[in-house]
């Protein structure tokens, strides 16, 4: 004679594939959370660094000579000359953790967010008959956890339009 109902053995089963099942779900979760985070830390990194480099580039291209760094020379200051006397001279400055610009006499305002640290810039002078500048500029998110820690650092080379 069957009886109907089911054995401790097959409860045992179900219930250990149930709990692998729903260990292998939260695994993924973990994993996908933590993608997640590290993306968006590495995205406002990549935008602020970005947005500060595109800025730099664009005082340095309008601007009509170089003052600091002397040819041949790398620095942590970029002071260049412009036309307008409301601008001149545009400095720009690595200090505590931050990149500074200011414009003429105008106070000095941050170029990135206050999410992000820039932990260096270096402005080297490449040219002396057309004065342009190698920058480098690097970052990361400021008092992320280690699992979101993001830096990066970006390059480029940029020449006075005359």
């Amino acid at each position: 004679m069957i009886r109907p109902g089911t054995t401790l053995i097959e409860l045992l089963i179900v219930s250990a594939l149930v709990a692998t099942l729903f260990v292998t779900m939260m695994a993924l979760a973990y994993a996908s959370l933590s993608m997640q985070g590290r993306t968006r830390a590495m995205l406002t990194v990549h935008e602020n660094l970005r947005f500060a480099l595109g800025r730099i580039v664009g005082r340095i291209a309008e601007a009509s000579s170089l003052t600091i760094p002397v040819l041949g020379s790398s620095s942590s200051t970029l002071m260049v000359q412009t036309a307008s006397s409301s601008t001149n001279p545009t400095t720009l400055v690595f200090d505590n953790g931050s990149l500074w610009i200011s414009e003429g006499t105008g106070t000095r305002s941050a170029l990135t967010s206050g999410e992000i640290e820039v932990t260096g810039f270096t402005v080297t002078r490449v040219s002396s008959t057309t004065p342009g500048v190698r920058i480098v500029l690097t970052g990361r998110l400021q008092n992320a956890a280690t699992v979101f820690d993001a830096s990066l650092t970006v390059t480029t080379t940029v020449m006075i339009r005359r």
